[in-house]
């Protein structure tokens, strides 16, 4: 029987520091086998598959194939009213376009510390702004909390935990910037989902993100907090960097879908 398997990332390997060793353990085992073992392996992005290769440099090149993922376009391009993001808003004394947001995991890997120095940097010219974590605490989240419980605008910072989808939705539409600090992603599924929202990005410079975002997202130096609250004061201040970060985000985000995600894997399935 022939075997695809799809590699989405090898974090574990570039950050090995951010996982638990159960974890590490369990992720290198299963992917030296499926990599070794299978007839085509599909990788998420061209990053992923540098990455394939320079971990695993006897596997023949010309059955890696790149598929990029999609997301949920329906949703994210869904309307909204006023109502739904009150009800969402009340909860965490939340006012439209007042607030930063990231979506994702609490965990290391994702350089929240930085981001929240960066919103420090920012938030005495910026008195309203708020900061949105809006994502569930995953392993080695303690740093965080920590940075967020020293920060002198901590009552500022908010984090949400796990969210419906449909409230992940509402938030990115009344943000006023997504930012995406991750060290390293195989993807970054939230650019493609921000972007879709209507709202302009800011993104690490690493791995799959420019990418992903191409051009119509600002980058930083992923581990320069004085970058990040240079990109995100850029934004706050051009209006019209804003739009047109906006109309190329919307116009981006339509190169991705699970449907094309679908069809070119059968596509690379079907030709052996």
């Amino acid at each position: 029987m022939k075997t695809v398997v799809t590699i989405h990332d090898l974090a574990f390997k570039i950050f090995p520091q951010h996982f638990t060793k159960k974890d590490l353990f369990k992720l290198n085992r299963l992917a030296d086998l499926a990599i070794k073992n299978a007839d085509k392996i599909i990788a998420i992005s061209e990053s992923t598959k540098k990455d394939i290769i320079k971990f695993y440099p006897r596997i023949d090149k010309e059955k890696i194939f790149v598929v990029y993922n999609g997301f949920d376009s329906e949703l994210f391009n869904k309307k909204f009213s006023d109502e739904d993001f009150e009800k969402i808003s009340i909860s965490y004394n939340l006012k439209a376009k007042s607030y930063l947001l990231y979506v994702g995991a609490i965990q290391p890997r994702k350089n929240l510390g930085v981001l929240i120095e960066a919103f420090e940097k920012i938030k005495n010219a910026n008195n309203d702004l708020k900061l949105v974590l809006a994502g569930a605490p995953a392993w080695k989240s303690e740093s965080t909390f920590e940075k967020i419980a020293k920060s002198p605008f901590k009552n500022d910072i908010i984090v949400t935990g796990r969210l419906p989808f449909e409230d992940v939705s509402v938030l990115y539409k009344n943000s006023l910037i997504s930012i995406y600090p991750s060290l390293y992603e195989g993807f970054g599924i939230p650019i493609l989902e921000a972007m879709a929202s209507g709202v302009p990005v800011v993104s690490a410079n690493n791995s799959s993100l420019p990418e992903v975002g191409g051009d119509a997202a600002l980058y930083f130096e992923t581990e320069n907090s004085d970058d990040l609250a240079r990109c995100i004061k850029k934004i706050i201040s051009d209006d019209n960097l804003r739009n047109e970060l906006i109309q190329k985000g919307i116009e981006r985000a339509k190169n991705f879908s699970w449907e094309k995600c679908a069809r070119e894997t059968l596509d690379k399935m079907l030709k052996w």
